[in-house]
């Protein structure tokens, strides 16, 4: 995306149609829930556990899209020097995502979830905040850190490799949770994991971050996801070591957990 393109840009239009999968599929949710017979859950009904489940994956697909947008406006704006009229554009799309932040919560609710209760204490407010040189040249010494990113999104892993190699990290980066314990059994270092939550193959960013504590016990994690769903996120690692970061970030908040994962 180019200066060009930022101007073209038309960031309601990405919400427009988050809010029509979300119209679309609260009908299709509340038809079939009077369809369900009187005494049955709504687990007896295949056509609600069917939205469910999809749902589900497009609130997780959804969010991970806004990750992508946020993330690469932010590497595109810190690369470029743009003129008021361009700075305010771009405030106006991340204001935007963070209304598609919003849409995503509401396809929680229709798949009957309760709003993740992972989020951090400084939740992202993604708006509103370019200047980001002071925090991300705090004295750490991010060079002598390997770091292992597991992300199934390739555009998001694409971001966040490019954010952390910003901030000067050594980094490996894979797909799912198949071939990051695949990886582990070959690696004889590992200091920091940075995992989706819920990653296909049926092995979850849980299940790689227990896997790679107990070969490093000093592994320091960062789990991201931006719903979490039913994805139980229950885990012994729940230390200092450990940092929870939701989706959509960005790498002012990407360099502040890995601070204090660093400070600890």
């Amino acid at each position: 995306m180019d200066k060009d393109q930022i101007n073209r840009f038309d960031p309601d239009e990405l919400l427009q149609e988050g809010k029509d999968v979300v119209e679309s599929l609260a009908n299709m949710l509340l038809r079939s829930t009077r369809e369900t017979d009187a005494g049955h859950s709504k687990v007896d009904n295949p056509e609600v556990v069917l939205i469910t489940k999809r749902t589900k994956q497009i609130a997780h697909d959804f969010n991970n899209l806004l990750n992508v947008v946020a993330g690469n406006l932010e590497l595109l704006t810190a690369s470029m020097i743009l003129a008021p009229n361009q700075t305010k554009r771009v405030e106006d799309c991340l204001t935007a995502i963070e209304r598609g932040v919003v849409l995503v919560q509401q396809l929680a609710t229709i798949a009957d979830e309760p709003e993740p209760s992972e989020k951090p204490d400084n939740a992202n407010n993604i708006s509103g905040r370019m200047d980001q040189s002071e925090i991300q040249k705090k004295e750490l010494d991010p060079a002598s850190i390997k770091l292992l990113v597991v992300e199934d999104d390739p555009e998001l892993r694409k971001v966040a490799v490019t954010m952390l190699t910003r901030l000067g990290y050594d980094i490996v980066e894979v797909a799912d949770g198949t071939i990051a314990l695949r990886l582990l059994e070959k690696s004889d270092s590992l200091d920091l994991l940075f995992t989706d939550v819920v990653l296909p193959h049926g092995i979850s960013g849980i299940d790689v971050a227990e896997a790679t504590r107990k070969k490093f016990p000093q592994l320091k994690v960062i789990f991201t996801s931006g719903y979490v769903g039913d994805e139980k996120f229950e885990t012994d690692l729940l230390d200092n070591r450990v940092e929870f970061l939701s989706k959509p970030y960005r790498q002012i908040e990407l360099a502040q957990c890995l601070h204090r994962l660093l400070a600890n």
